[in-house]
């Protein structure tokens, strides 16, 4: 890949990425930050997570994760579960009220996400899901 198809795909990468928040930041305001949906939606996908997990997730250590993720228990979205078969395990899971939220902030996102990509055809939209699957993984 050529240097100046980088540059071409991290601008258009970094434009998208800024016009979908601005959508989103424009139609209303959310009662928590990004961070704290993003985290939901990852913990409520997996049926086993640790502090470590969460931390890679984010790419932060151990100790800023159990910061967020302590924040996020205050906030009654997170709860931690003590394994009974060994209590140095501790496994952290979304509330029903973190259930609830992320919900109700998913249908949001959906909303938005179809108008934002009702300018590509069916095919584009498509091929959209096929890369960014592909690049995911």
């Amino acid at each position: 890949m050529s240097n100046s198809l980088t540059h071409q795909i991290i601008s258009d990468i970094f434009i998208a990425a800024r016009t979908i928040h601005k959508k989103f930041e424009d139609s209303h305001r959310k009662p928590y930050p990004l961070l704290y949906y993003i985290i939901l939606r990852y913990i409520n996908e997996k049926s086993y997570i640790s502090m470590k997990n969460i931390a890679d997730f984010l790419s932060i250590t151990p100790p800023s994760a159990t910061s967020i993720i302590n924040r996020l228990i205050k906030l009654n979205l997170l709860k931690r579960q003590n394994n009974p078969k060994d209590r140095r395990i501790i496994k952290i899971v979304v509330t029903s009220k973190g259930k609830k939220v992320l919900e109700n902030e998913m249908k949001k996102v959906s909303r938005h996400l179809k108008e934002i990509f009702s300018q590509l055809n069916q095919k584009e939209q498509k091929q959209l899901v096929k890369i960014l699957t592909k690049i995911g993984k």
